[in-house]
């Protein structure tokens, strides 16, 4: 239904308190907005809705190489949002309480005659398996039916764009993952555009083939959900989206002779740790700069009693040479939360004033390796996992 870019979005809004900058383009894919409550998000969707007029900016939807200006404060343009072809379904979904399942997803076709009003309503009952629920009022629903009411009435309009505002924030967690994956599968199907507004972030990994991450009104990092998670951009950014190990640190060198020219050591406390940084930044670091870390709690690795540990020729422990472990860190656990799948623990690094980890494991590996029975262990910041972020002077 539509190529490289499908809509472009600049939104200007000033109010009391708060201003609105956002500026973003969603392909054929779903568009995440994330971001914490007050950031923006469904100010921004109300925009592209057409329900709240920005002070300034322009909204192009381009299906296609149909190019549709909806919103254009320079050139006075204001389209109004029943005539913007856009799917909208609000947090409070907007159901009309005296009006059966057929008639709210019929309701926005109501300049179609009466036979193709009934033939857009039984397929999107059948699509969204509601056909035998035709006849109920939206207080006879439960929470899914009714998102699933919202979604089917939304769709009804064949909206060139979709967008979701907190969709599943009230419903449970089977209800919730089974409605992400309706959605994936009315994206995948019909090839709508969708951007969703979260800030759940296992709403946002599950859904999202690109995230926005979005925070007093401003855009800090569009990414695939990749590029977001292991690669933000700052330390906010990491922090927003629940990277749980962000680790301050001082440059000591940057590449050297026979390693990799994206090799950096960083002075975390005490300790040295090798960062494999291929990125193009890391040219423009300098020893004695400060910089952020960024590694999710998953992504330590835990070594068993058996594995070697490397040393360098400085004798510190955890800055291995080629061909050796590079930073290998003996550490005890300060903390331990048990889940029903995974152990979450805060580890404290031994010898060093270095900022605790937090590390994630699967139940099965914690007790494999014996951790239950271990006063102290040694674990592995992996260089290549290890995301640098270049903090202000």
């Amino acid at each position: 239904m539509c190529d490289d870019t499908a809509l472009r979005a600049d939104v200007v809004r000033t109010l009391p308190g708060f201003s609105l900058a956002a500026q973003f383009d969603v392909g054929c894919e779903v568009l995440v907005l994330f971001g914490p409550s007050g950031s923006g998000k469904s100010l921004t969707l109300q925009a592209i809705a057409g329900v709240d007029r920005p002070d300034g900016g322009s909204i192009v939807l381009d299906i296609d190489g149909d190019e549709t200006v909806l919103f254009d404060s320079a050139a006075g343009i204001d389209v109004k949002p029943q005539q913007r072809r856009i799917g909208y379904v609000p947090q409070s979904l907007a159901l009309f309480p005296h009006l059966t399942v057929q008639e709210n997803i019929t309701y926005g076709l109501r300049g179609q005659s009466k036979s193709e009003r009934g033939e857009a309503a039984k397929r999107l009952l059948a699509l969204m398996r509601l056909s035998d629920l035709q006849d109920r009022l939206p207080r006879q629903l439960s929470g899914g039916q009714r998102q699933r009411v919202a979604l089917a009435r939304a769709l009804a309009v064949e909206p060139r764009l979709l967008l979701l505002d907190e969709p599943f924030t009230a419903l449970d967690g089977p209800t919730r993952r089974a409605l992400r994956h309706e959605v994936r599968r009315l994206h995948e199907e019909r090839g709508v555009p969708v951007l969703l507004v979260t800030h759940d972030t296992d709403e946002a990994f599950a859904l999202a083939d690109r995230i926005a991450v979005i925070d007093a009104g401003r855009v800090l990092q569009i990414a695939d959900r990749d590029g977001v998670f292991s690669r933000p951009v700052s330390r906010r950014v990491a922090e927003l989206v629940g990277v749980e190990n962000i680790l301050p640190g001082v440059v000591r060198s940057v590449g050297s002779p026979g390693s990799s020219a994206g090799d950096v050591v960083i002075n975390w406390g005490e300790m040295a740790l090798l960062v494999r940084e291929p990125r193009p930044t890391v040219a423009d670091l300098t020893p004695g700069a400060r910089v952020d870390l960024a590694l999710g709690a998953s992504q330590i690795t835990v070594l068993k009693e058996s594995d070697p540990v490397s040393s360098d020729s400085d004798g510190s422990e955890n800055a291995g040479g080629e061909g050796g472990r590079a930073n290998v860190i003996a550490v005890r656990a300060a903390r331990i939360e048990m889940a029903r799948d995974t152990i979450r623990m805060d580890l404290l690094p031994q010898g060093s004033a270095a900022t605790p980890l937090r590390l994630e494991i699967p139940a099965y590996a914690y007790y494999r390796l014996g951790l239950d029975q271990r006063e102290q262990f040694h674990v592995q910041l992996k260089p290549e996992w290890l995301h640098l972020m270049a903090t202000n002077p």
